[in-house]
């Protein structure tokens, strides 16, 4: 991760407008919508838990379309955890699961599941986590945008906002100094047909991307992660950190 860093060398012909704008702009909607999504995340997620135990106990029951989705989404993502939950005598997630476990009648239990359904249902068309979060069980258009604008805390937010600062002084374009800092900088980071530097962690949403490219990767940008990083580029990477024009 790269920490903003500047110099006393620096100068350009421009300021970094549409990142600072980026910026002030998710720190806006994070201000907006953090207390309301803390305030709806424990609601949610207990209703999601209950679904899946409950499922995972009696996979008998009928499910609504939502609920099955959130379902098959947990098994394809979640399988060794899926296959504990299934077992009667798995750990208790809570008292709700301790309740569940004593009970025997099929249509209680029915009636339990159509009620996480309606609740599900109800949270989905309120919650702003599922409305504009991406959520691999039932994804949206909109929410391949509105998901880069939601934040889970203060240090999500912060981590997300660090960057680095440097001056380039030449036009755009592929054989740009800029465009030699961005194709390496994807390449030294890409996971691509190669041993993973720094893997992406179980709950990366790229994981459900349809794009190769980006599962592999680790990266959400397609370009160059299949390309080898220049072994020259962190010495030239060095330098412009350090306020040196040119590259060699």
């Amino acid at each position: 991760m790269l920490i903003p860093i500047r110099h006393e060398n620096m100068e350009a012909r421009r300021w970094p407008v549409i990142t600072i704008g980026l910026i002030v702009l998710n720190t806006v909607i994070f201000l907006i919508t953090n207390s309301a999504m803390e305030r709806e995340a424990p609601e949610v997620g207990s209703t999601k838990v209950h679904i899946i135990v409950l499922a995972a106990a009696h996979p008998e029951l009928n499910m609504s379309d939502q609920e099955q989705k959130l379902v098959d989404a947990f098994k394809q993502d979640y399988p060794a955890e899926w296959s504990r939950l299934q077992s009667p005598m798995h750990q208790l997630v809570d008292g709700w699961d301790a309740k569940m476990r004593l009970q025997e009648d099929r249509q209680q239990l029915q009636e339990e599941m159509d009620s996480l359904g309606a609740k599900y249902a109800e949270l989905g068309a309120t919650s702003i986590q599922e409305q504009y979060a991406f959520t691999p069980a039932h994804k949206r258009a909109i929410t391949y945008l509105t998901a880069n604008f939601l934040h889970g805390g203060w240090l999500h937010l912060i981590g997300n906002m660090w960057f680095l600062w440097l001056t380039i002084e030449d036009e755009a374009g592929a054989e740009s100094r800029r465009g030699y800092v961005e194709r390496n900088s994807i390449a030294l980071l890409s996971n691509f047909n190669k041993p993973a530097l720094d893997p992406p962690s179980q709950g990366w949403l790229g994981h459900h991307s349809d794009r190769e490219r980006v599962r592999k990767s680790g990266l959400w940008n397609q370009n160059h992660v299949e390309e080898d990083c220049d072994p020259a580029f962190l010495d030239t990477l060095d330098r412009f950190v350090s306020g040196v024009s040119h590259v060699a």
